[in-house]
């Protein structure tokens, strides 16, 4: 075999040939396959056409960044809540946001602060329900109660008008109350 006749390797994804396969393989697996993850900045989300232009690109630029949201996962930290979430959801599924008051969870940040305006844990329940006695913070929220557990179920004694959610209760309220 001549020196022009020889078998060459080329890379599919960027048309660069190689003299062996092992060659082509170690070129893919370094190249392309890890490239992406490698090179993305997980700070501000830019990507480099090298490791060592990332590392330049965070040691100039986000050398002031405080990374204190660490993953539980693996050893990478972030610098807010957003970006660890993301990064979660992108590497290792969904860790949820939970809000302390209510222990509501969110894949989004967003989403969390949303809830929080409309959600009200920090108030009083205020609101009781006729019925079994339970207590909410809205009104709202107490007719949702009431239509759901409720609705069409209601047992009124016809002495006091006092309201129970189950027949048996009205039973006994009749025979410990008006026991005539």
């Amino acid at each position: 075999m001549n020196k022009g006749t020889k078998k060459r390797y080329e890379c599919k994804s960027c048309n660069k040939s190689y003299t062996t396969n092992s060659r082509l393989n170690f070129h893919v697996k370094n190249v392309h396959q890890t490239a992406i993850r490698r090179t993305m900045c997980l700070v501000c989300n830019r990507r480099f056409s090298s490791l060592y232009n990332l590392k330049v690109h965070q040691r100039y630029v986000h050398a002031g960044i405080q990374k204190r949201q660490a993953c539980k996962e693996c050893v990478k930290r972030f610098s807010s809540k957003r970006d660890l979430a993301d990064h979660c959801r992108q590497y290792h599924g969904a860790e949820k946001l939970t809000r302390e008051l209510c222990h509501a969870e969110f894949g989004y940040i967003r989403n969390l602060k949303r809830h929080a305006q409309h959600c009200g844990a920090d108030k009083k329940k205020t609101h009781t329900c006729d019925v079994c006695q339970k207590m909410y913070r809205s009104k709202r929220a107490l007719n949702v109660h009431t239509r759901v557990k409720h609705l069409g179920s209601i047992c009124i004694c016809q002495i006091c008008g006092k309201n129970f959610e189950r027949k048996y209760s009205l039973s006994r309220h009749l025979k410990n109350v008006h026991k005539n």
